[in-house]
């Protein structure tokens, strides 16, 4: 009976820890429409942090923040799209969102949607584009060193 009792308890006490409270609420946030809730809610079922890693979850959480505009989340819902991560892959999809996320002037996304135009994978292979959209990242700070050393090579500087 003692032993009943105490675990019932750390069941309680694991159901109502601050966490689970926090998550609840986040959840509810998310359900009530709250893009920033389901793009944190997207990140967490994609990495399984506080909740089962699940990509499909992650995927119908972050296109929901996406559709509502929120650059990160129309970032990830690209990479999930290039990879085909909790979706089936598709190159223009991925092109499609990145799109979105790089016109907010997210650099992120204009890194990634100049590796698209670069490698044309879901749209017509252009370096131009490919170059331009690598600049406008660049300007903010955004670096990766495999494509800044191949187009820094090829073009020299953005400027």
């Amino acid at each position: 009976m003692k032993h009943i009792l105490i675990s019932i308890l750390l069941c309680l006490g694991v159901f109502f820890s601050p966490a689970f409270a926090q998550d609840s609420f986040l959840l509810e946030r998310a359900k009530g429409g709250d893009a920033e809730a389901q793009f944190e809610l997207g990140v967490m079922y994609y990495y399984g942090d506080g909740v089962p890693e699940d990509e499909e979850e992650a995927a119908k959480w972050t296109r929901l923040a996406a559709e509502q505009g929120h650059a990160g989340a129309q970032n990830n819902l690209g990479l999930m799209y290039d990879n085909g991560n909790g979706v089936r892959q598709n190159d223009e999809e991925a092109v499609y969102w990145y799109r979105q996320a790089a016109g907010q002037g997210l650099a992120q996304a204009q890194h990634n949607l100049g590796l698209m135009y670069f490698y044309g994978e879901g749209v017509r292979q252009d370096r131009e584009k490919a170059v331009y959209w690598y600049c406008k990242a660049a300007e903010q700070g955004y670096k990766d060193t495999s494509i800044n050393r191949l187009l820094m090579g090829w073009l020299g500087s953005c400027e």
